[in-house]
Formats: structure tokens, sequence, C-alpha cells
């Protein structure tokens, strides 16, 4: 993950981490409304209303300037986050979710109910002539709040799984851009080769003008150069896919600008596994959804034994009156008014036991699951740690010890090609030895920032923030 604080704009994922972790999972929840509202109010009026074909349009070209082959790996991730589809699904899908709990925890709509007596019921104060009736249920103590808490269970883990597509989403940039950082370096360690290479081609000319050269070796050379610069335009040719895999990240159209990286931090800091494998089981947002979902099941056993209780229904009835025969009589006329309640008669344990059976063992599922993906996270964690380790380790090798030498020996062996100390092959190893070890270097830098990524995808935290290793939040736990 990026800290945000650099990445100015970046309001969305800002706002939900300022939620996540200064308030309670209540209070994230009532505050809700807010975040849409100030952050989220352009998405979903785009989701709720079809764009016409020019406003799209115009969105598309306003993509297509705002990232060029200069942008910075901040700037990406900033407009990822701005415009990705997959993460405003999650967002909205998180949104949804919080609506659910004011559907569960309201009472059940009253009921009114009209009779008419198609033949007046005579009594000793008049004819009955109306009936109408007002009734509301009321479910057992507890069922409307158990409700709400497993709604709330519910939305906690949306947004857990909106927290993992933010990540998700960093890390398909970040490597996205480590493959363009790459890139760009083979294509101009080849380019450089192959000036070299020309060079070399020139001087077999010379030495096979004043005899001191064979024609073998000038079409060697020659052969050489033709393979390197077949190599140099199927590596230009793969910019283009390259470029279209990020666009589609950004969702951006696939011929747009994309960035041509000429460098990337080099890896120096090498995390405490330890502190990453307690943050992987506090912060994962695919552990903590899982761990929203086991709540959720436990909410949804008590809520299944709290079914086996009856609802209680109130009810007013008021029955139209007619002035009876003999006005004289004592109450003539007067309506009567009802007041009466029912209950259901849970008589079918069975149902109820299995309801509860059922969820029991959707708990004891879902824990299962999530004991074995936290088992394979952790694999996971201790691959890229192993990953990034190894390539630290080829960076400084090869940066400080083999590319050196492999230039020393190439300038050694110029200088003697000239003057016929050593031969053609000798020269064109040390050539190729040299762009080995260069694209090496270039490919284990990429390599250490991709392994970089997915650990902290993995973790939920900024590495250089070694703090925020060990500040694991306790809802998560």
């Amino acid at each position: 993950m990026f800290r945000y604080s650099k990445v100015p704009g970046a309001g969305v994922f800002a706002a939900c981490l300022l939620i996540a972790g200064c308030v309670s999972p209540m209070d994230r929840l009532e505050s809700a409304v807010e975040v849409e509202r100030s952050v989220r109010r352009s998405w979903i009026a785009d989701a709720e209303s079809p764009r016409s074909a020019a406003a799209a349009e115009g969105r598309d070209e306003a993509e297509r300037t705002e990232i060029h082959a200069e942008s910075t790996l901040g700037e990406c991730l900033r407009y990822a986050l701005e415009r990705n589809r997959g993460v405003e699904a999650a967002y909205l899908g998180w949104l949804a979710a919080l609506e659910k709990s004011p559907q569960v925890t309201a009472l059940p709509d009253p009921r009114l109910s009209y009779g008419y007596f198609l033949d007046e019921v005579e009594t000793r104060v008049g004819p009955q002539q109306h009936r109408m009736a007002l009734s509301q249920a009321f479910p057992w103590f507890g069922k409307l709040a158990l409700r709400g808490q497993i709604a709330e269970a519910e939305a906690e883990a949306e947004y857990a799984r909106f927290q993992g597509a933010v990540l998700e989403l960093a890390y398909r940039v970040r490597t996205a851009f480590n493959e363009l950082y790459y890139l760009r370096g083979e294509i101009d360690l080849t380019r450089e080769n192959l000036k070299l290479l020309e060079q070399f081609e020139r001087i077999a000319r010379a030495k096979y003008r004043v005899g001191a050269g064979s024609h073998p070796d000038v079409v060697r050379f020659q052969i050489e150069l033709g393979k390197l610069e077949d190599r140099l335009r199927r590596l230009e040719d793969k910019r283009g896919p390259l470029a279209a895999r990020f666009n589609a990240v950004l969702d951006r159209p696939v011929d747009a600008e994309a960035p041509w990286p000429d460098s990337i931090a080099d890896p120096d800091t090498e995390p405490d596994v330890a502190a990453l494998a307690s943050a992987l089981a506090a912060r994962n947002p695919e552990l903590a959804a899982l761990q929203h979902t086991i709540e959720r099941h436990r909410l949804a056993a008590d809520l299944a034994r709290k079914d086996a209780y009856p609802d209680i229904t109130l009810q007013l009835d008021y029955i139209v009156t007619d002035e009876a025969m003999d006005p004289s009589i004592p109450e003539s006329g007067d309506d009567p008014l009802i007041i009466g309640a029912s209950i259901s008669v849970p008589l079918w344990r069975e149902k109820y036991d299995a309801g509860v059976r059922e969820a029991l063992k959707r708990r004891l599922a879902a824990a299962a699951g999530r004991k074995e993906t936290e088992n394979r996270l952790r694999a996971e964690l201790q691959l890229a740690t192993f990953e990034h380790a190894d390539a630290r380790r080829k960076v400084e090798l090869y940066r400080d010890g083999l590319v050196p030498k492999a230039r020393e020996s190439l300038d050694a062996s110029i200088s003697a090609y000239q003057t016929a100390s050593v031969g053609f092959l000798d020269l064109l190893d040390a050539e190729r030895l040299l762009l080995e070890m260069q694209l090496t270097l270039r490919r284990a830098r990429a390599d250490a920032a991709n392994a970089m990524a997915r650990i902290e995808q993995l973790v939920g935290v900024d590495l250089p923030d070694q703090a925020a290793l060990t500040d694991a939040p306790k809802e998560v736990q």
C-alpha cells in the first residue's frame, strides 16, 4: 500500500481509512451517509443516471491527457483510486449493505382491515354496519436488535471487501508500473548494446580492410547486429500491450499514453517477518471479511433460537353501529371499540431447532474457511518475503559487483580485440555478459518492487511505516 498523505486527492480511500481507524464500527455505519454525500456523490450520480455519449467521450478525452509518460507512481495510484470501476463497485456494495440495517430493525408494517356487513347484525343498541381493524405485530424481545446486528456484520464484511479491492487495485497499478519500468530498461540497454555492436562491426571492417582481421568476423558481427535489431523491434512492439494492460487497470482507453518510468526506488528496507505475520492476521481485508462473516453466523444462531419464541400482535377493532329501533335504549348507536392481542404459536419445534443447527454449522464452516485462508495467505506472505529478500540480494550483488566487473571485462576485451590479443568470440561473449548482467539487475529491481507491493497488499500496511505493523485494529483481531 502507499502513503495517502503523499497522494493528495485520493479522497475515497483516505476518507474510509479515517472512518475505519478513528471511530467505532457503529459510528462508522452512522457516518456512511455523510461519506456518501461528501466523497462519492459523483460516483453514485454516475451510477444512477446514464451518461450521454458526448459526456462519455469528453471524460475519456480528459483521462487521456491526465496520465502521460512522465507521470509518477503516486499520480497513477491517485488516478486509479478516483476512476477504477472495480473499486467503485465495491464501494457502492458497501453503501448498499449499510441500507440493510434500517430495513430489518423496523417493525412490520401495521395492518389495516375493513369489513362490510352484507347482512347487518342487529344488536340491542343498533345494527352493526361496518368494521375496521388496525393491528401491529411485535417480534419477540431482541429479534429486531439481532437482525440489525446481523446487517451490521454484513456491512462490515462488505467494507473489508472494499478495502481489499483498494489494496488489490494498488497492487495491480504498482506491478504494471514496474513492468513498464523494466521494459524501458530492456529497450534502453538493447539500444546501447546495438550501438556497441555497430562499433565492433566498424572495427572488424577496418581491421579486415588492412588485412588485420577476417571476413567471417565481419559477417558474425553483422549477424549479431541483425539478431539484436530483431530483439529491439520485438521489445518496442511489446510496449503497446503492456500500456494497454496498464490503462485497463486505470479505466482508460487502451491506446492512451501510459507512463514510461526510468527509475523506481531501490529496495532498502527488510521488514520484520514476525511483525508482518501479526499484521497479516490483524489487517488483511480478506481475513477481516471472513471474521465478520463468522460473527454474522453467530448472531444468526442467536436469532434462530429466538425464532422459537412467539411474536405478539396488538389489534384495535372499531365497529360502526347505527341507531337502535328504540332510541330510548341507553347507548343507542354507540360504536364499540375493541382492543385485543394475539400471539403466534411456534408449534413445530424441529423447524426452529434445524435453523439453529444450520446457523451453527455455517459458523463452523466460516471459521474453518478463515483458518484455511489464513494458512494460504501466510504461505503467500512467506513466498513474497523470500522473493523480496532474494531480489534485494541480487540488486546488491549485481549493482555493486557483477555489473561493474562485466563492464570492466568488456572494456578490456575491446582494447585487446583492437590489438588482436583476443578473438571475435571473446569480445562478443564480453558484450553479451554485460547485457545479461544489466538486464538481471533491472529485473531484480522490478521483482523487489513487485514483491514489496504484494507484501503490502497482504498486510495492508505501507512498509516504510514500520510502527503501523503493530498498530492492529481491535475489531479485526
